[in-house]
């Protein structure tokens, strides 16, 4: 009696983090993927040939917590990305990476409205929504404020 349920069966590891691994994700078109630990570094990864093409190394903004994909522009099918660390800094790596400090605790997650080109990040009790320029820019649109309980996820809906 079968349960429903696909077995998979490994075929490839991808090695390089010495630390556990927080953030897995893989770009709109499937060709590459991000993974980031609590090594501080972000790895940046070709699908097809299976090796780390980058390694983003931010040992001292602490561990890699969240990332998610973005475009470049609002309908470009380029992509980039963004990743947050346990420090509360996000890091857009649009034309250049750069990090500012976004959150009080650690970022516990980042998701991308491709929509209204925005972006959500949740972190130290605190959810802010972000717009994003031309140049990959952040600008905060709004906050919640400070709560107790903390939110582990954050994601777009459009009605």
């Amino acid at each position: 009696m079968s349960s429903g349920i696909p077995l998979f069966n490994l075929n490839h590891t991808l090695i390089h983090h010495t630390k556990p691994i927080n953030t897995l994700k893989i770009s709109g078109d499937g060709t590459m993927l991000i993974s980031g630990a609590d090594d501080g570094t972000l790895a940046v990864w070709d699908l097809g040939s299976r090796k780390c093409i980058q390694i983003i190394s931010v040992v001292f903004n602490g561990p890699v917590s969240a990332a998610a994909w973005t475009p470049l522009a609002p309908d470009s099918l380029a992509e980039t990305f963004i990743f947050g660390c346990s420090d509360g800094s996000l890091h857009p790596t649009y034309d250049y990476a750069s990090s500012f400090p976004s959150h009080e605790g650690a970022i516990e997650d980042i998701s991308y409205d491709p929509r209204h080109h925005r972006v959500a990040s949740v972190g130290g009790g605190v959810l802010k929504v972000w717009s994003v320029d031309s140049t990959g820019q952040l600008s905060n649109i709004t906050s919640t404020p400070a709560r107790p309980r903390i939110a582990r996820s954050v994601s777009f809906y459009d009605n």
